[in-house]
Formats: structure tokens, C-alpha cells, sequence
């Protein structure tokens, strides 16, 4: 479980940083379960581990943010991990014909203003 004092999302900024991608575990369902939080979903259990993600999933769906005045254009994926989990990211270097459901994706961690996040790319065979 993790420490006290560091909040589950703290715990996984933090492996963020060091260059992890790493998701929580309930000990009580063997469920994987994402984004970070003091008790799982599946079965409210509070005790859980963290593990290295494979980072490997699916894309389940996706949407198109138009770009302002401020800010550019974007898309926003739903991901179903190949370990049980779902997250929600983005697809770099993609336009809107690359967003298929069922597309393979990979994660990475990426820097926007020197702050770690998962980001996906498009899986080459």
C-alpha cells in the first residue's frame, strides 16, 4: 500500500518523474484499476500495490477539441488498457482519419511544460 503521507495521485506523479508508468492493484480483486485513488472501484478494498504498466491497450473511443484563439486543437482518447484498466489521454501525432476504434496504442511518458503525463502513440507492427 502505499505511504501515508503521499496521496495515491502524489505516488504516481512522482513515479511519473523517475520515468514509471505504473498503476494500482487491489490485493483484495487482483484488479488493476486507473486514475489513482485511496480505494478501488471494483471492490472498495483499501489495500493495494502499485505495478509497471505494459502500457499497451486499445483505443475505445475519442474526440475532436477545436483549437481557440489560445490554445491549439487536440484530441482526448478513451483507452482500454491490456491490464484492466481505462484511461484517459491523448494520441500524439495523429489527425482526426488516425482515430479509429480498435486502434493499438502504446503509452509513454511525455513533458507539456516540464510536467510528466501519458501520452499514446499509434502501435507499429
Amino acid at each position: 500500500m502505499s505511504e501515508p503521507s503521499a496521496s495515491p495521485e502524489a505516488r504516481f506523479h512522482a513515479a511519473l518523474v523517475q520515468g514509471r508508468f505504473e498503476v494500482q492493484w487491489c490485493k483484495a480483486c487482483a484488479r488493476a484499476f486507473f486514475f489513482p485513488r485511496p480505494h478501488c472501484p471494483h471492490c472498495h478494498g483499501a489495500d493495494h500495490e502499485w505495478r509497471p504498466s505494459t502500457g499497451v491497450g486499445t483505443l475505445y473511443s475519442h474526440s475532436e477539441i477545436p483549437a481557440s484563439s489560445k490554445t491549439p486543437g487536440r484530441n482526448v482518447i478513451l483507452v482500454d488498457m491490456d491490464d484492466g484498466s481505462r484511461m484517459m489521454s491523448t494520441l500524439l501525432d495523429a489527425c482526426a482519419a488516425d482515430l479509429q476504434i480498435g486502434l493499438r496504442v502504446q503509452a509513454s511518458i511525455d513533458r507539456l511544460e516540464d510536467k510528466p503525463r501519458v501520452v499514446f502513440r499509434r502501435m507499429t507492427t
